[in-house]
């Protein structure tokens, strides 16, 4: 299944008559129109192959483009692809639209608002059209901060990872965890790099890439070694214990009050030299830190129990085997994971999976432990490498994952439905410290690493059988060297069925994405390519039928691509270089102006097209009566000899 043609009758501000997206599928679709119906033929496409993004059965039933200048209305389209399919057209400007797509080869309606009637013929012979029962969602991602927010969002959009509403939602999640040790808000800055931190590491550490080293030296991504792992938990509220269970709350506040007793207590530990300078400053670092990590780690806990009102009677937990006088907050803390299940009808089950929560602070202690110098280890931070954080990191995920699942512990797996709501944050955030990646590493990380992570947080119930991803990517290869560029649909079709893959019930995939750069398009057959023009005061779209539109990309020399007038309608130099030599021309022809005649020399000497710089030369002696011209050869013949010399090996 894939979307195969969409008719946009009007918009709000777009298009000023109907236009139609096609994307290159079994079927050819043209459009007409009057003022009282739209006129739409279906004809069978004799270009096409079948399958051809489909490699090695990755599910990838297409893949086409949207491009065009900025400012003419590629993210306008995305926009409405995505706000038809999602059912959120509210967001986004007015449109009436109707949606084709191709179900085992024949064209369907899935989404139909058009105010004109419309006659529909496949082959020449009148049809109707079914209507697809099949469920469709998009995934939309940009790299471009785009100064927007929508005032019509009234509830989050998990689907949409652009970097717009992930800078919301990250800073919007972050407003009630702890300050720093100063009781300073950490900067936007840091939370931003909080949160795209433990994306990145999660996809880095996803099995088809532990599998796959080859992805990974294609980008040569070496990702920092040395990380601070900040202890973080959520900031006391002036809220009473209204939710959380009654049978809890006893043992909830003795290992807070006997955290805090220990913490008040820390100077018991200190020890002196004779000159009253403390000898193990490093040892009450270590020994704070671990204890304030058991308090962030149940302000977790706590924010999570206080959702809702759900198991306020349910909670058990034996409180007489207890032995608050002589037992450790920590000993306090393992016995409540151990212990605390809860009652529901008679059915009993544990809180948490303490095998997970034991190993997690036992490989947390294990790098306080490690630290050898104080400035490596605070009240509210420890250095450590980048092989701990990842098991950390993988533990604190299975945690959040179960305590996710909290207020769903007796419904079958089935009927579990997740909302982000229901999600709370980890009590540990990670910070590189000794390296930075290029832009264009995080970029390609960026991209998949925020794919990944949107797939993992889904909604459960929109996983289902008939579920068709269409995945909109708005110029996901900005920053991206050319080399790069030339693997670019090659990655997306290798790692992106791979993200979507332990979702074995999800029946397919499309990409449809927007771009600049010849070299993509070089890998996507033209009838997949919409073109947006500016046409008689409106954006229209033309396909590669039309003359002001290339009609080879697949495959096709980049340089022929980027030459036609739809991508530079000036030539293929810069702007600043054509007029430098457009002023040397001038001033070479003009007879009477001999001013500035070594700047002009030295122009032509640096252009680097060959025939421009001989003809150029000649004029220049011409006018000046020197041999310019000769040493302009001479050059140009050890440049030959020299790359004689590379080919032949003498």
């Amino acid at each position: 299944m894939n979307l195969s043609a969409i008719i946009i009758e009007d918009h709000e501000f777009l298009f000023s008559k109907p236009e139609i997206l096609t994307f290159g599928t079994a079927y050819n679709y043209t459009l007409k129109f009057d003022n009282d119906l739209i006129h739409l033929s279906i004809d069978s496409n004799e270009d096409f192959v079948d399958n051809l993004f489909n490699v090695k059965g990755n599910k990838i039933q297409n893949l086409s483009a949207v491009v065009g200048k900025n400012g003419i209305g590629k993210t306008t389209i995305l926009n409405l692809i995505r706000g038809i399919i999602n059912d959120r057209e509210f967001e986004f400007p007015s449109n009436n639209s109707l949606i084709i797509v191709e179900n085992e080869g024949i064209p369907q309606i899935y989404y139909d608002n058009l105010n004109r009637p419309i006659l529909i013929k496949i082959d020449g012979k009148l049809t109707d059209l079914e209507n697809v029962a099949k469920y469709i969602s998009t995934i939309y991602y940009s790299p471009v901060f785009n100064f927007t927010h929508n005032q019509n969002r009234d509830n989050d959009d998990s689907f949409d990872i652009s970097f717009d509403n992930l800078l919301y939602q990250d800073l919007t999640n972050s407003r009630n965890l702890d300050d720093n040790k100063s009781g300073w808000s950490y900067s936007p800055n840091e939370e931003l790099i909080f949160k795209n931190v433990l994306r990145q590491i999660d996809f880095l550490h996803a099995p088809f890439l532990k599998e796959n080293v080859s992805l990974k030296k294609l980008f040569g991504i070496q990702y920092p070694n040395t990380f601070k792992i900040f202890i973080r938990g959520y900031k006391k509220g002036e809220e009473e214990e209204w939710n959380t269970p009654y049978s809890f709350r006893p043992i909830i506040k003795l290992i807070d009050s006997t955290l805090e007793k220990e913490i008040r207590d820390w100077y018991l530990i200190r020890k002196f030299d004779k000159n009253d300078r403390v000898l193990n400053q490093l040892e009450i670092n270590k020994y704070l830190l671990k204890r304030y990590s058991i308090r962030a780690f149940l302000s977790v806990l706590f924010k999570k129990m206080e959702q809702k009102n759900l198991f306020l009677q349910e909670g058990e937990i034996d409180f007489n085997k207890i032995d608050a006088a002589n037992q450790t907050a920590l000993e306090l803390f393992i016995y409540f994971v151990k212990n605390a299940k809860i009652n529901y009808h008679g059915s009993i089950k544990n809180v948490f999976t303490s095998d997970v929560v034991e190993e997690l602070f036992s490989r947390l202690y294990n790098v306080i432990d490690k630290v050898e110098l104080e400035d490596q280890i605070q009240n509210d931070f420890v250095y450590s490498q980048y092989e701990d954080i990842t098991e950390i990191l993988r533990l604190q995920d299975l945690f959040l994952k179960d305590l996710a699942s909290y207020f769903y512990l007796f419904y079958k797996t089935d009927d579990q439905k997740l909302e982000m709501s229901d999600r709370v944050e980890g009590f540990l955030h990670f910070y590189p410290f000794d390296k930075t990646l290029s832009s264009g590493q995080h970029s390609f990380l960026n991209l998949f690493s925020r794919i990944d992570s949107c797939i993992k947080n889904l909604k459960t119930e929109r996983l289902s059988g008939n579920m068709h991803f269409v995945l909109l990517l708005d110029e996901g290869d900005l920053t991206f060297h050319p080399n790069w560029k030339r693997k670019y649909i090659n990655i997306l079709i290798e790692i992106i069925p791979q993200i979507f893959k332990e979702f074995s019930k999800i029946c397919s995939l499309e990409i449809i994405l927007t771009t600049h750069d010849p070299l993509t398009l070089s890998d996507i057959p033209r009838t997949k390519i919409n073109y947006l023009v500016y046409d008689e005061n409106s954006t229209s779209i033309k396909n590669s039928e039309n003359q002001h539109t290339p009609n080879k990309t697949f495959g096709a020399n980049i340089s022929e691509i980027l030459a036609h007038s739809y991508f530079l309608e000036d030539g293929l130099i810069g702007d600043f270089a054509y007029d430098k030599i457009r002023e040397t021309i001038d001033w070479l022809n003009d007879e009477d102006n001999l001013d500035n005649s070594l700047y002009h020399k030295n122009i032509i000497k640096l252009i680097d097209e060959p025939i421009v710089q001989l003809k150029l030369s000649e004029m220049f002696d011409e006018k000046t009566n020197s041999d310019f011209q000769i040493n302009i050869i001479e050059d140009q013949i050890k440049k030959l000899q020299s790359l004689k010399s590379q080919i032949t090996g003498k």
